[in-house]
């Protein structure tokens, strides 16, 4: 299964994103707080 992280600060949009690739099969998720971005990112490994 391959990951996505959603880089968005709209959170509207990037729950909507987040929706429609996991219907695709996709390990998705997106950034909550883009002060930690790096540290979310590692957690997650895309």
């Amino acid at each position: 299964m391959q990951k996505i992280l959603i880089i968005e600060d709209d959170k509207v949009i990037a729950r909507t994103l987040k929706e429609h690739l996991c219907k695709w099969d996709y390990d998705a998720d997106f950034v909550v707080d883009f002060k930690n971005i790096t540290e979310q990112v590692v957690s997650f490994a895309p």
